[in-house]
């Protein structure tokens, strides 16, 4: 879920570039992440993640977690499956 440019999305990102992980577009990762700001959108247990996977055409994708990151904010993390 693309993040309201004034948040911005800065300290998620900043960790994994320092680690070494290359972001790509969601059309070249083999790992998506999708950030929701239960704030701004209702359905982020889920429903709201599964909407945006409905959108795209990402091909099949397996979920390998789900976790509070912050307050209002859920991280689901997605495997492309091969």
């Amino acid at each position: 879920m693309p993040l309201f440019a004034t948040k911005g999305s800065d300290a998620y990102v900043y960790p994994l570039i320092r680690d070494g992980v290359t972001i790509e577009t969601s059309e070249k990762a083999t790992t998506i992440v999708l950030l929701c700001d239960t704030f701004w959108t209702e359905g982020c247990d889920g429903s709201a993640e599964e909407a945006w996977l409905t959108k795209t055409e990402l091909g099949p994708l397996l979920k390998i977690d789900r976790f509070h990151a912050a307050p209002d904010r859920i991280l689901t993390v997605y495997r492309r499956v091969p």
